[in-house]
């Protein structure tokens, strides 16, 4: 897996996140597949639900850790 210039820079700042930055990967498929028309892939329930855990976590992560670094 390739992470993104942003992703390694997470990473860098706050270390603890990591293991988030690899799961944002999950989310960035879905990123690239609505972005360009096309035949529109829909996720079935339970990979939209594991997305919206992602990204759940995500944003508590880095809102915590914002609240840390301030």
């Amino acid at each position: 897996m390739i992470l993104s210039h942003m992703g390694l820079r997470v990473i860098e700042i706050e270390p603890a996140l990591h293991d988030l930055v690899l799961r944002s990967y999950y989310l960035s498929i879905y990123a690239s597949e609505f972005r360009y028309p096309g035949d529109l892939v829909e996720p079935d329930l339970e990979a939209a639900q594991r997305g919206i855990e992602i990204a759940e976590r995500i944003v508590s992560a880095v809102t915590s850790s914002l609240a840390r670094i301030r």
